[in-house]
């Protein structure tokens, strides 16, 4: 039976070509554009999540009114003690410095994520040594310092693993620094990149000196408002001034959940090279109008398709067709459609995967697209199911005499036609104005 409602679907989209076409290449577009937009947005916010505990680690940022900006990203390195002797619910801190490392590459000067940590940082988010010994970060006065390199990275500059003991120079002064060790990788998925880790240069740790990002985890079952709200009713005389002023404008503290960071406000510099969180929107926004523009030009490109065929279903029907064995042929139908452009779809995405990646700097993910795809599939085909049970119910409320010679046939199908055609126009509109915009802001 199945094979027999498979040969049918399949005469009908070569009896009904153009429609068949329109709505083939419109769902399949609606496909490619449902996965790309959910796939990067879902990218840009599991920045950071693959920590351990990161539902549970903050960074601290402090107001900033004295620069005019809203926040400040940075804070002093006796904050951190601070806090964790202060408040119980904190578990851990850790404190560190993100800088550029400068050195050569086939004798060019290449720029590198460069992390000055603490012990902390090395526990706290779990930096392997995989070779050497981790007195990377420590002050080495009076002898050559060291650092400690990435995998990728000393594949990129040796062509091995095997460089302990080697140096890199900073062409900047000519300075060498001997590896100490070689640690892991978090690659760039994360908002705290590196492929050098060293001493911070600085052993300050007074309340003056705030060049410092500080993490905090807090306690399993924290209440991280209250906590916030205790924060800033004691908050520290020594961050309100320094010696340097009176007043440094600092008064209050947020708590910028790690894997948020990615789009929270002023965390990201802007002369840092990404594709803001609002221009994704606006591209998801675009996809969705797209994805609406074809949904409804394939409703209404079956409402037509189903009004020709009523003669056929009321033959059917006469022949002793079951309403079930109507159902099953007209969802047999709708999967059918859906199932190429399905296909269809996916060849799409492989065909623009490339490009994508490069405008949206996408880089180093574990998250397949075509779990987007399968989401967008079955989306599709519940819609089809409850649209072929619409189109039985309908037809069983009429009798047969009613569906042959129906007075009021081509008058309704003349107003859901028309319908049709202002919702594409509008949604058109909508789709114009804001590819319009995101163009301009790009």
């Amino acid at each position: 039976m199945i094979q027999h409602y498979l040969k049918i679907a399949f005469r009908n989209i070569l009896k009904h070509k153009t429609q068949s076409i329109i709505s083939i290449v419109g769902l399949a577009i609606g496909l490619a554009c449902f996965a790309l937009s959910t796939f990067w947005i879902q990218y840009e916010m599991t920045y950071d999540s693959f920590h351990r505990d990161a539902d549970r680690i903050y960074l601290v940022r402090t107001d900033d009114n004295q620069f005019g900006a809203h926040y400040s990203n940075f804070v002093p390195y006796a904050l951190g003690g601070y806090l964790r002797n202060t408040y119980s619910e904190i578990e851990d801190f850790c404190i560190f410095e993100q800088q550029s490392f400068f050195t050569l590459k086939n004798k060019q000067q290449i720029e590198c994520p460069y992390i000055a940590p603490d012990s902390a940082f090395i526990r706290m988010m779990d930096i392997k040594i995989l070779e050497g010994s981790q007195d990377f970060y420590l002050s080495n006065s009076g002898k050559t310092e060291e650092v400690a390199i990435t995998e990728a990275m000393a594949h990129e500059l040796f062509g091995t693993t095997k460089v302990v003991g080697k140096n890199v120079i900073t062409p900047n002064n000519m300075k060498e620094y001997r590896i100490g060790a070689v640690i892991s990788d978090w690659g760039k998925h994360s908002n705290f990149k590196y492929s050098f880790m060293g001493w911070m240069g600085s052993d300050d740790t007074s309340w003056d000196n705030s060049h410092y990002r500080l993490l905090i985890k807090v306690k399993n079952g924290t209440d991280t408002h209250a906590l916030l709200e205790k924060m800033n009713r004691n908050f520290p005389e020594e961050l309100k001034r320094n010696r340097y002023t009176n007043a440094t404008g600092i008064t209050r503290f947020y708590l910028e959940p790690i894997t948020k960071l990615r789009y929270a406000d002023e965390f990201v510099r802007g002369d840092e090279l990404i594709v803001q969180f609002r221009y994704i929107v606006y591209f998801s926004v675009t996809g969705i109008l797209i994805i609406l523009c074809a949904l409804v030009n394939y409703l209404t490109i079956y409402m037509d398709c189903f009004r020709s065929r009523k003669r056929e279903m009321a033959l059917r029907k006469v022949n002793g067709a079951s309403e079930g064995s109507l159902l099953a042929l007209l969802s047999t139908d709708f999967l059918f459609t859906i199932l190429l452009a399905s296909i269809l779809g996916m060849f799409f995405i492989e065909l623009l995967k490339p490009w994508f990646l490069r405008y949206s700097m996408i880089a180093d993910t574990d998250i397949s697209v075509y779990n987007n795809c399968m989401i967008y599939i079955a989306g599709m085909a519940i819609l089809a199911f409850i649209v072929a049970i619409l189109s039985v119910f309908i037809f069983r409320r009429h009798s047969l005499q009613n569906t042959i010679h129906s007075p009021h046939t081509s008058t309704i199908g003349h107003i859901c036609r028309k319908g049709s055609i202002v919702v594409q126009l509008v949604v058109c509109i909508a789709f114009i104005f804001c590819t319009t915009i995101m163009q301009m802001q790009l």
